[in-house]
């Protein structure tokens, strides 16, 4: 599958069929093959527990596009505040 579809996959199985576990490996084989997805990587934060690895993941989409509104204010909310640019 290509990387756009892996991504839309992944978006569906977290979204729609509420599969964690196969929308998170969806996402990881698409940043496998476009690194430069953010929203790929922004939509990872919600198959992970762990908030470092959510920052990892949320810091790797605002170092692609840092207009992604939507990463920024999951980021804030993630640490309490206003995130840093």
């Amino acid at each position: 599958m290509d990387p756009k579809t892996l991504y839309r996959q992944g978006v569906i199985a977290i979204r729609d069929q509420k599969d964690i576990a196969r929308g998170r490996e969806l996402l990881l084989e698409a940043v496998q093959q476009d690194p430069n997805n953010d929203m790929a990587w922004l939509w990872l934060t919600k198959t992970v527990n762990d908030q470092a690895t959510r920052l990892q993941y949320l810091d790797r989409a605002l170092q692609i596009n840092p207009q992604n509104e939507q990463a920024r204010l999951v980021k804030e909310k993630l640490l309490g505040g206003p995130a840093a640019a």
